[in-house]
């Protein structure tokens, strides 16, 4: 039997209006509009949720795509370092040597 069958036959007992059946009767149809509600937030949350999930992963990707870019910055910025050295003490060499007689 059903809560609304079993207000029904309270109601048929009792009467309509006795208090006690009216607000059974109001407290099932607040609860009943309570877990409608809920239920439509818990359906909203699900989907933001897995939204939420699907950006944290594109953001996971752009974040390991960044960190190899930056590797590879770093790694040519140690090369481009070598090679300024080697030509600064080239040209240190070469004024050296023009220095002497």
């Amino acid at each position: 039997m059903t809560i609304e069958e079993r207000l029904d036959k309270l109601e048929a007992n009792w009467g309509k209006t006795d208090p006690l059946v009216r607000e059974l009767r109001d407290a099932v149809t607040v609860t009943a509009e309570l877990e409608n509600r809920q239920g439509k937030l818990l359906k909203e949350n699900t989907f933001l949720i897995a939204e939420h999930h699907e950006a944290i992963r594109n953001h996971e990707a752009w974040l390991k795509r960044h960190d190899t870019a930056m590797a590879d910055h770093n790694s040519a910025m140690k090369d481009l370092d070598i090679r300024i050295a080697e030509l600064v003490s080239g040209i240190g060499a070469f004024i050296a040597a023009q220095k002497q007689p």
